[in-house]
């Protein structure tokens, strides 16, 4: 099988960095060891429709709105919404309704509603995001749970530095901890009372979550802040 995978184009200016481009690494990775292609849609090249089975579209919004529409009438089309866990059902319903309703309001949210109700099926990260497409969207398009799981062979601490936890259980978040959405602080207090540390790899931004989080790790001495290690160094 041969798949098409596209995201908006800004994607591209992060780099190496970002949660949607490494979902589709991951993503990637798994349909390449089962013996699938993968190819990046280019913006400056255009594809051979006939070449591919489908297409999968990362990031579902008012960015990726005009091409997943295009490709939807030429190729079967995958859907990652990748819905931000912070906006409640009521605040996703408010914004389909807005996008439905009043033809001059486009929002993001409502343009991942329409983008989900022309895919052939929704890929989500987890049972949750699941529920949120479906009670705060309203799209019941077939849908299929694929975990993008990290092989615990690539996270070994590195001898010398953080080998104290070669033989220990751990957590190893990876990211900015201060950003709400990454769900840091919920993190640190699952982990309290129990014989497991969490290793902060990554900057702490600033604001209220980011101040909440150098709170706890200054009271809680099984978490430890790492900082940020270049890519490089991962």
């Amino acid at each position: 099988m041969r798949v098409l995978y596209c995201t908006a184009p800004s994607t591209a200016l992060l780099g190496v960095c970002g949660g949607v481009r490494r979902l589709m690494q991951l993503y990637e990775e798994g349909l390449k060891a089962r013996g699938h292609e993968v190819e990046y849609l280019s913006i400056w090249q255009k594809p051979d429709w006939g070449k591919h089975d489908l297409c999968h579209l990362f990031s579902a919004n008012g960015n990726t709105f005009s091409i997943g529409a295009m490709i939807s009438e030429r190729l079967p089309l995958v859907v990652s919404p990748i819905l931000d866990k912070s906006h409640p059902d009521i605040l996703l319903r408010l914004n389909v309704l807005l996008d439905r309703y009043a033809p001059v309001v486009y929002t993001h949210l409502g343009r991942c509603a329409a983008l989900c109700s022309m895919a052939d099926v929704i890929c989500l990260m987890s049972t949750e995001e699941g529920r949120r497409v479906a009670n705060g969207l309203g799209i019941h398009t077939p849908s299929q749970v694929v975990h993008a799981a990290v092989a615990s062979s690539n996270v070994k601490p590195e001898a010398g530095r953080f080998g104290e936890y070669e033989n220990r259980p751990y957590v190893l978040f990876v990211g900015d901890a201060g950003n709400p959405r990454k769900n840091a602080v919920r993190l640190i207090q699952a982990v309290q009372g129990i014989d497991t540390d969490i290793l902060l790899c990554g900057s702490i931004s600033q604001g209220k979550t980011g101040d909440q989080v150098r709170r706890q790790i200054l009271q809680a001495p099984n978490v430890q802040h790492i900082g940020f290690i270049e890519e490089g160094e991962k």
